[in-house]
C-alpha cells in the first residue's frame, strides 16, 4: 500500500472509531500524552458542552510519551480526573497499534481514574489502566446514577478498592458494556484482542467488577485472570435487580475466559439474573456461586477442584451444550456433558485451547437460537477468545458448528488476497457483503441489505483484522444523516456502531459444496438483529491460484474527502468484468445503495448501468427475496487517473430527484496482491 493509501485508510479507521451518538456540532479536543493539565482541561470543557457529545483525541507526546502518570487527585476528589458528567469518548491515536496507558504513581495517596456521574457517558478504548487504588468502591472507575461506561479493547491491571469492585464498580441505574476488539490476541500494546482484567483486587467483593443496585452489564470477549477479593467474587460480584435491562439480566457474560487463582468463587451472583454463554472457567476457585437465577449455555467448567458451580436453591438452569469436568452445575440437557475432561491446554495470555480429540470440538450449537431468554442470537457470537471468527468447520464436513466454551479450533487454511470478493447467500439473494483484503493483516467489509422494517435499502461498514481463516470486525458502523446531492454535509453524518461481524472460510474457493459463513452480532441498541448466513463467492479479483486481470489494481474503495460518508466499491474481475456498488443516501436522507448490472470498459474509463432496490424486503429473519425489485437507476462513469489513486466519478440518473453530478474521488483502500496498470 503506498503512502497516500496508508494515510487514507488511517483516516477511515479513525472515522469508524467515532461513537455513533455524536451530534454534528460535537466538540473535539486534542491532548498530547503526558499532558495531565491538558487532559483535565479537555474534560472540563467537554463537561461544559451541556448535553452534547465530545471526543478527546489522545496523541503521542512531544517526547514520545504514550500515556499519563498521575501523582495527585483532581481538586478535593478521590479521582485523578474531573468527574464525567457528559457524553465523552476517548479516541487513542498514538499510531503503531499502541494503547494509551493511564497510571497512578506508586507511593502516592489513593485515588481512582474516573468517576462517571449523573447521566455521564464514558467510552474508553485502547487503554491500559494500571495501579489505581481507592478507599471506597471502584478502584479505577466508579459509575452510578444513570451513567454509562463502555470499555473496548483495554487492559485493567493491578487496581485496588477497599470496598466493592477492584477495577470497576457500577451501581444505581448505571450500565456497563465491556467488549474486546476483533483480531489476534494482543501483547499489552495491541489494539486487537479481548479486554483483560488481571491482578485487580477488592478488599471485600468483586475483585475486577462489582454490579449492584439496579445496574446491569454486558461483558463480551473478555479475559479475567488472577483477580482476587477479600470475601467472594474474585472476578465478578453481582447483586442487582437489573430491571432496566431489556431482557432483565443483571449481567450477560459471553465469549469470555476465566483463569482463576483464588480460594473463593470467581463469579458471585448474590442477586439478579445472570446469563453465561460460550465462556470457559479454568484454574483455581469455584466458577459461579448461584444465589439467584443463572442461565448456562455452551460453557466449559474445568476448575482444579472440579467445583464449577455452587448451587443455592436450584439457581442453575442449563440451556444445553455445556461441559463440566465435575458434576455441580445441574447440567441436565441431552447436549450437556458432566464428569467429562474438556482436554484444555493453557496457552499464553490466559487462553485455554482445545487439544485434538476434545469432546468440546464441534459439539456446540450451529444455528440462530433463542436459548437465552427467548431472544434470537448467534450460537456462539462472532469471535472467540483468541480473536478467531466463529463458528468454524473444524472437521471440514461442510457444517459450521460451534465449539463449547470460549475457544474455537480453526477449520481450514489461512486466507489471503483471494478472499477479496463479493459474497452472498443464495437463500437470501438480493443482499450480500463486499470484502476487501488489505495489507498488514487488515480487511474492510460492507454489508448491503435492507432496513429492519422493510422501508428501504441499508448498509453498514467496518474495518477489522484477518485472523487465520477469518475476517473479524468489532465495530460495524451504520452512517445516517446524509442526503443525496448538493445538500450533503459530511459534518451531519452520524456513525452509529451496530455490532460485530466475522466471515469464516474453510477453503479459498468457498463454492457450492463448502461455502464460507458470515456472522453478524448486533449491539444491544442496534436497529439490526443477529444474522447467520452462508457466504458463496460471487466474484474473483485475485483467484485462488493468484491469477488476476491486468486491471486488478484499479479495484478498491474510493470517495470524495469533501463528501465523507459515501463512496464506491470497485472490483475488476478475473474474467474481465467490473462490479461496482455505490453507497450513498437518497434525496430524503435514507440510506441508498446502487449496484452495477453491466459495465463497459474503454481504456481508463468504465461506464456502468446501475440498479437500485425499487422495492425492498426486511432485514433478518423476515427477509423474503421475492419482495425485492431491482430497477434501473441510471449510469455511473469512472475515469481513472494515472497511478490508480484517483478517478473522476460522474453519474446521470433516470430517476426524479437525482439528476447529474461529478466528483473527484481518491483511493481509500488498495487490495492486497494487486498493482496498478496505469
Amino acid at each position: 500500500m503506498n503512502f497516500i493509501s496508508q494515510c487514507l485508510i488511517t483516516v477511515f479507521l479513525l472515522l469508524l472509531a467515532t461513537n455513533g451518538l455524536a451530534q454534528s456540532d460535537s466538540g473535539v479536543y486534542y491532548v498530547k500524552a503526558g499532558d495531565n493539565a491538558g487532559l483535565i482541561q479537555a474534560i472540563e470543557d467537554a463537561n461544559a458542552m451541556d448535553g452534547e457529545f465530545s471526543t478527546i483525541v489522545i496523541q503521542a507526546g512531544d517526547h514520545g510519551e504514550t500515556g499519563f502518570i498521575f501523582t495527585l487527585p483532581y481538586g478535593e476528589t478521590d479521582t485523578a480526573l474531573p468527574p464525567i458528567s457528559e457524553d465523552i469518548t476517548f479516541d487513542m491515536q498514538l499510531g503503531n497499534s499502541r494503547q494509551v496507558a493511564f497510571q497512578r504513581a506508586s507511593s502516592v495517596a489513593p485515588f481512582r481514574l474516573f468517576d462517571v456521574v449523573e447521566k455521564g457517558k464514558l467510552r474508553l478504548q485502547d487503554a491500559i489502566v494500571d495501579g489505581f487504588n481507592v478507599t471506597g468502591n471502584g478502584g479505577a472507575i466508579r459509575a452510578g446514577a444513570d451513567a454509562r461506561v463502555d470499555i473496548y479493547g483495554s487492559l485493567f491491571r493491578n487496581n485496588f478498592a477497599s470496598g466493592f469492585g477492584g477495577a470497576i464498580e457500577v451501581a444505581g441505574n448505571a450500565q456497563l458494556v465491556v467488549r474486546g476488539k476483533g483480531g489476534a490476541l494482543g501483547d499489552g500494546n495491541s489494539l486487537n484482542g479481548p479486554t483483560e482484567f488481571t491482578g485487580n483486587r477488592s478488599a471485600i467483593v468483586g475483585g475486577a467488577i462489582s454490579i449492584t443496585g439496579n445496574a446491569h452489564a454486558n461483558i463480551f470477549y473478555a479475559v479475567l485472570a488472577d483477580n482476587d477479593a477479600g470475601f467472594e467474587g474474585c472476578d465478578l460480584y453481582i447483586s442487582s435487580t437489573g430491571d432496566l435491562h431489556p431482557e432483565g439480566e443483571a449481567l450477560i457474560l459471553q465469549n469470555s475466559t476465566f483463569d482463576g487463582n483464588c480460594s473463593g468463587t470467581l463469579v458471585e451472583n448474590s442477586r439478579g439474573l445472570l446469563s453465561v454463554k460460550n465462556t470457559t472457567f479454568a484454574g483455581r476457585g469455584t466458577g459461579i456461586f448461584g444465589g439467584d437465577w443463572v442461565d448456562l449455555f455452551s460453557n466449559i467448567f474445568d476448575l482444579a477442584a472440579k467445583d464449577g458451580c455452587l448451587d443455592v436453591g436450584g439457581a442453575f438452569n442449563s440451556r444445553g451444550y455445556s461441559l463440566e469436568s465435575g458434576n455441580t452445575c445441574s447440567l441436565d440437557q441431552p447436549t450437556d456433558f458432566f464428569n467429562t475432561d474438556p482436554m484444555l491446554k493453557a496457552e499464553d495470555n490466559h487462553t485455554f485451547s482445545l487439544l485434538p480429540g476434545s469432546p468440546a470440538i464441534d459439539a456446540g450449537a450451529s444455528e440462530i437460537s433463542d436459548a437465552i431468554n427467548q431472544k434470537n442470537g448467534l450460537p456462539c457470537g462472532y469471535v472467540d477468545t483468541q480473536g478467531l471468527g466463529r463458528p468454524q468447520d473444524a472437521d471440514l464436513d461442510g457444517t459450521y458448528e460451534c465449539d463449547i466454551g470460549s475457544y474455537e479450533v480453526q477449520g481450514g487454511p489461512d486466507i489471503g488476497p483471494a478472499q477479496s470478493a463479493a459474497w452472498y447467500d443464495p437463500g437470501r439473494n438480493g443482499e450480500g457483503d463486499f470484502l476487501e483484503m488489505l495489507s498488514g493483516e487488515s480487511a474492510l467489509a460492507a454489508k448491503f441489505t435492507y432496513a429492519m422494517d422493510g422501508s428501504g435499502p441499508a448498509w453498514f461498514i467496518g474495518v477489522g483484522s484477518v485472523v487465520g481463516n477469518s475476517v473479524v470486525i468489532s465495530d460495524m458502523v451504520y452512517p445516517t444523516g446524509g442526503v443525496f446531492g448538493a445538500g450533503f454535509d459530511p459534518d451531519a453524518i452520524v456513525r452509529e456502531p451496530v455490532g460485530g461481524m466475522s466471515m469464516v472460510f474453510s477453503n479459498c474457493e468457498s463454492g457450492a459444496s463448502k461455502p464460507g459463513r458470515m456472522m453478524f452480532e448486533s449491539d444491544p441498541n442496534s436497529p439490526f438483529g443477529d444474522l447467520l448466513a452462508d457466504a458463496f463467492r460471487l466474484s474473483d479479483i485475485v483467484d485462488c491460484n493468484g491469477s488476476q486481470s491486468p486491471q486488478s489494481g484499479r479495484s478498491g474503495s474510493f470517495y470524495d474527502p469533501e463528501r465523507d460518508g459515501e463512496g464506491v466499491f470497485v472490483q475488476w474481475l478475473t474474467g474481465g468484468g467490473v462490479l461496482i456498488i455505490w453507497y450513498t443516501f437518497d434525496p430524503d436522507g435514507n440510506q441508498l445503495w446502487v449496484i452495477s448490472e453491466s459495465a463497459v470498459v474503454d481504456g481508463n474509463k468504465v461506464t456502468a448501468n446501475m440498479l437500485y432496490p425499487a422495492a425492498s424486503t426486511s432485514y433478518g429473519e423476515n427477509f423474503d427475496a421475492s419482495e425485492i425489485d431491482l430497477q434501473p437507476w441510471g449510469i455511473l462513469t469512472l475515469e481513472y487517473q494515472p497511478g490508480c489513486d484517483g478517478l473522476l466519478f460522474s453519474y446521470e440518473s433516470s430517476l426524479d430527484g437525482y439528476g447529474t453530478g461529478a466528483y473527484d474521488y481518491v483511493r481509500l483502500t488498495r487490495l492486497a496482491g494487486t498493482s496498478c496498470d496505469l
